[in-house]
Parts: C-alpha cells; structure tokens; sequence
C-alpha cells in the first residue's frame, strides 16, 4: 500500500509472507508487516510472524500446504533490497496512475514481479477492514480478554505479548493447563487472536494428571502449590532482575533490563499464573461444607473470614499510618487537603511526627510500591502507575483510613477473627463423634483457608511485583528518553519495540523520535476506534477457557427501581454511592461510601474494611473484591448488569447482600 490503509498515513505498508500468494488469499500463511517510509526508505517499524504454514507449488501442478524449515519460520520474509526495491515500484505505479495505490506482487529469484494495481479508497471504514485473511480459515479464533484488555497492543505490548504467548505454549506443553490452551496467536489490526494447537487428548490428560499430582503434593504437606513452588521461583526471578538493574541514566542497560523485564512477566504471568492449581475444577468451598455438615452453604463464609495474607498486612500498614497522621492536626490536614507535596517541605518534614510518618511509609513502598492495581476486575492496564510513580494512590488510602474510627475498626476485626475460631470449635464438636466426617471437614477447611491466602499472595507476588516491575522499566527507559530530548512523555516510549530501543541506545547520535511517537499514536487511536470481532475463522470455535468469568446471568438488572443481582457477600447497608468511571482512577472514598463501579480488582482491597457495600456490574463470587468483601463482611451485589449506568455518584442507595438486590433510594 502506498498509502497506509488504516491511518491514512503517508507510509508505505508491505504484508508479505513465504511461499505463494495463495497462503495469503486462503488465511493460511502468517504474514510479516513492514512500515516504510518513503522518502527516506527507512523501515519505521516491521512484524515478523511465525510462518507455521506455507504453500508452495507442486511440480506436477497444483499446490499444497507445507512447514517451512524450523530457522525460517521466523525470519523475515523480505530483505532490505528487496523492501526497496517495492518502494520503488510503488512510486512508479502512484506516478503512472495518480494517486495512491493497493498493489499485488511476487518474488522470483529477489526480483519483484507486479501482478496488479488498484486504487486505495479514500477514507476507509472500520466496516472495511479485513479480520479473517491472515488467520487460519479451517481454525477458530478468539480475541485474547488479557492482552487486549486496554485496546489494541502499543508497539512496545508486541514484545511483552510474544513472550507471554511464548510462554502460554510452555506451560500447556508442561502442564496441560486449559487456561494456557489458546496460544497460538495472530495480532490483526493491533488486536491478539488466538487459537489452540492441535493436540492429542490422550499426551493432554497425561500430562494434566501429572501436573495434578504434583499439585495435590504441595496440598498434601499443608500447603499450596503455588506458596511452596510458584512464590520461589517468583522470588528468585525478581532477586535477578535487582542484579541486572543498572543505575543512572544508563540507555544501552536500562533497555537490556526492559527486556528482562518483559520475559519475566510472561514467564509469571503466561506460564505460573495459569498453572497454580489441577486442570480440574476444585469443589467450591461452600459445597463442600454443606455436603460435609448437611448446614446450608451460605454458613461457610465464616469459616474462612479473617485469614491473614498480604492484603490484610498492607491493610495494617496503612492503617498505622493513618494513627500517625491523627496524632498531628498539621499532618492530618495534608491528608484533609490532599496537599502531599508538603510532606516533602523541609520545615515541615522536620515535626517528629511527619518524620515517623515519611519513614514508615517509605518502608511500606519498599514492599508494596510496586502495585499498579492489576487483577481479575481491574481497571489497570500497562499504563496504570505503580505506587512508587504515584505515591498519592496510597496516600489517598491512608486518608481514607484517617477518617474512619481505626480502633473500632480493629475491634471489629478481632471480633471476625474469634468468630470464625470460635465456629471451627464449635463444629469439630458436633462432628467429634464421626471422625470420618471430622476429618473430611479439617482437610476441607485447611483447603479453603489455603486458597482464601493464596488468591492475596498469589496477586501480590504476580500482578503486582512482576507487573510493576516491568512497569516502572518501561517509565526508567521512557524518562531517559525525555531527559535526552528525544520525547515528551516518558509512556510515549510504548509505540517502539525493543529492536528500536536498542538501535537508539547504541546510535552514536540521538533523533528526534516525536514524529513517529506521532503517527503511531494516530494509528493506534484509530485502531481503538475499531469494534475487532471477538470471533474470527470457522464455525468450530475454541473453548472458553475463562468461560462463567465474564457472563451475567440471565434475570439480572434494573427493573421497579430495584437492580437485580447476585449476592456475593451477605448483609445490608443504606450509604452513598460512589461511582467509579472507567479510565479516570479510584476515587477518594469515605467511610461507609458504597462502591459502584463496572469490576473491582485488587487496586480496590487495601480499603474495602472502610466501604459500607459493594455494586459491580460483572464480576465473579470468587474475584478478590468479592473474597474480602465476605472477610470484612460488607454487603456485596455483582453481575447486575446496569449499576454504573441507572445510579448516579452520591446517591443515596440501599444494597442487600442476602437477597442479590440494589434499591434506589429516591
């Protein structure tokens, strides 16, 4: 294309892939992309794709479909000369016709044959746009919910993507893992679509029932698979990236530590998160509990309220600092005022107060500064700031705390935490004298247990730590890009892959990279604009792995000013809404503020104890919102479908998590 087909910029865009055109035509071959520009033939920015299937000519005629050698997959399927050569071409054919050009070519022995031209449309339509041709037309695909859960991938996602796939593929391979089946992966119009490997079920449940046994190991001694296997690796894995972290303004290390960052994410995030427990469903808790003890499900949550795990020890940090902050009407009014570039003025930091308080709390980011919110039901994406880029995300938590009666609130806790002891004793009495059921129910629990600290932990060690590690590398790489001059904003660093970051530390010279910083963003904005299908290929669609995590049931939503939901956590309470609008952070809250929002992930739990209720549109029973809430026993209604869009931020609304129900207070 003479012109890029999407933006409309003027670039030169060339798709071409090994083998004959046909594998094109058909979605059978992957094909490489190459942003040209044409003044200077520079190539702006290419995608090499992993060619699994070529086709290619018989002698005797006809064609067939082939593996290309395994060390060609993944070369590019164009060299330089031969880019340039087509830039050439493509001028020669805008002059002959006039105006930009779609233009049809092949390859023969390095020299470009043209086969045809046609005009590029002005002004081309997201209804245009093909999806289908450069999939797998005898597969089906689906959009990948993570990966595009911010829109259509930046340049420098492409990188984070392949590894995270790349290491989806081990994982399944290793473990059978159903979560890590969709893997195979093409990026249209800068959106993931994915599909699984043809497998044999057979090798598939072989490996799963090992994986299983390795897992019902670890629960056999007590523990998780995850506390005792996954947590050192983890561990282990981010101790060596603190090695490789270069200080200073050094370019050429801080971009070779990005993307050490960017394998470990996908390395935790692509193959431990999705392999911490059996390819077989558990038994919920609550199902098991009143299948042991005949008692209705709905009693099962006190026997798992009050567990400590790292939520609740972020929690106490926050709170004690909050007691610090109460203990000095100066420092207290920073937090009224939100006037926190105080805490770093030089009179006012010398009050014994505040320096206990910076201490403290310089202590607590040296833990927990690496969180950017992101889990099941965030609003966080690669964007989102850590605590460390943005310390008034906790600060505005810690005034949160300021306002609420911190002692009773940790009466309040110790009094969940004797209730759910005080339960345990009470039902290994009752079942004492059947010690067959005693013993389904001590096993059953120390289970449930495990796994309400394992959804914390697991979060903090995975989404947070390596997440906000990888984070706060592509801002250090960013930030020495601005101090050079070379870019305004340090996130801006996301439109170029890590190749053009290392070209640009090893380049005698620096450039001005804002043009390009310009015509990608224009490029991805249009992307964004786009409605991608969620299906893509034949009618054989893939199984959702993450099926149930998504949908609302059918019943739900607003009718007779009344919202229609599913209880999530029991209780009822009448407070002010708090609206959570997508893209803009969390809002201050207050106590007893009742939460609206679309999902709620673990940017949300540190100061859910001072909410007075929960409102989701989605969610799930077992997300990290719904798992505190019933700890700290708030009120919770999810799945209602229509929260954020009938109630309107301070209203006054009535949440009952017993009967599912929101009322609208008139």
């Amino acid at each position: 294309f003479t012109r890029d087909p999407v933006n409309g910029v003027g670039n030169y865009v060339i798709n071409a892939t090994l083998g004959l055109g046909e594998g094109v035509v058909a979605g059978v071959s992957s094909t490489d992309y190459f942003v040209v520009n044409p003044e200077t033939g520079d190539i702006e920015s290419s995608d090499i794709s992993d060619k699994e299937l070529i086709v290619v000519g018989l002698d005797g005629g006809g064609t067939a479909e082939v593996q290309p050698p395994e060390d060609e997959r993944r070369l590019p399927s164009l060299r330089d000369k031969e880019i340039s050569d087509l830039v050439r071409i493509g001028k020669r054919v805008v002059e002959l016709f006039g105006n930009d050009q779609d233009i049809e070519f092949a390859l023969v022995d390095g020299a470009p044959i043209l086969l045809q031209a046609r005009p590029i449309s002005a002004g081309i339509s997201s209804d245009a746009i093909d999806w289908e041709s450069s999939v797998d037309s005898r597969y089906g695909w689906t959009r990948h919910f993570l990966l595009n859960g911010a829109g259509p991938l930046y340049t420098l996602q492409y990188d984070a993507a392949r590894y995270f796939l790349d290491w989806q593929r081990r994982c399944f391979e290793e473990t059978g893992s159903p979560r890590n089946g969709l893997h195979v992966a093409e990026i249209i119009n800068g959106y993931v679509y994915v599909r699984s490997p043809e497998t044999d079920e057979a090798a598939l449940k072989k490996r799963q029932e090992a994986h299983g046994a390795r897992v019902d190991s670890y629960l056999d001694r007590g523990t998780t698979y995850f506390e005792g296997h996954h947590r050192p690796l983890i561990e282990r894995r981010l101790d060596e990236l603190h090695d490789l972290k270069p200080s200073g303004k050094d370019l050429p290390g801080s971009v070779e530590y990005l993307d050490a960052c960017m394998e470990a994410w996908g390395f935790v995030m692509g193959h431990l998160h999705w392999c911490m427990n059996k390819a077989q469903r558990a038994t919920d808790w609550p199902d098991t509990f009143h299948d042991i003890t005949g008692k209705p499900a709905v009693e099962s949550t006190v026997f798992v309220q009050a567990v400590p795990n790292t939520i609740t020890r972020l929690a106490g940090r926050l709170r004690r600092l909050a007691k610090i902050a109460l203990s000095d009407g100066e420092l207290l009014s920073v937090f009224a005022g939100r006037d926190y570039d105080r805490l770093e003025d030089g009179e006012f930091r010398r009050r014994p107060a505040v320096r206990a308080f910076r201490k403290q709390f310089n202590a607590m980011l040296r833990i927990f500064g690496r969180r950017a919110g992101w889990s099941y039901g965030s609003s966080a994406n690669i964007l989102s700031h850590t605590w460390n880029m943005r310390p008034e995300i906790p600060l505005d938590q810690i005034g949160s705390y300021a306002e609420v009666d911190i002692d009773d609130l940790e009466r309040r806790d110790a009094d969940t935490l004797r209730q759910r002891q005080n339960a345990v004793r009470r039902l290994r009495r009752e079942l004492s004298g059947d010690p067959e059921r005693l013993l389904r129910f001590n096993k059953s629990l120390e289970l449930a247990v495990n796994r309400v600290k394992m959804m914390e932990d697991h979060n903090y060690w995975m989404e947070q730590m390596a997440t906000g590690t990888m984070r706060e590398a592509i801002f250090a790489v960013g930030s020495i890009l601005v101090d050079g001059g070379d870019l305004d904003d340090p996130d801006d660093v996301m439109h170029f892959s890590i190749e053009e970051l290392r070209d640009a530390a090893s380049a005698p010279s620096r450039s001005d990279f804002r043009p390009k910083v310009a015509e990608r963003s224009k490029r991805r904005e249009w992307r964004a604009g786009l409605q991608p299908p969620t299906k893509l290929g034949n009618s054989q669609l893939p199984e959702d792995p993450f099926a149930g995590m998504h949908e609302v049931p059918l019943g739900v939503g607003f009718e007779g000013g009344k919202l229609k939901g599913v209880p999530a956590s029991r209780g009822k309470i009448t407070g002010t809404a708090r609206v959570m609008t997508p893209g803009e952070g969390l809002p201050r809250v207050h106590p007893g503020d009742i939460l609206v929002a679309e999902n709620a992930g673990s940017d949300w739990t540190p100061v859910l104890s001072i909410l007075g209720g929960i409102v989701l549109d989605s969610g799930s029973v077992m997300q990290h919102a719904a798992l505190v809430a019933r700890e700290y026993r708030i009120p919770a209604v999810i799945m209602t479908k229509e929260a954020t869009s009938v109630i309107k931020d301070g209203m006054s609304i009535t949440v009952d998590g017993d009967a599912g129900i929101v009322e609208l207070d008139a």
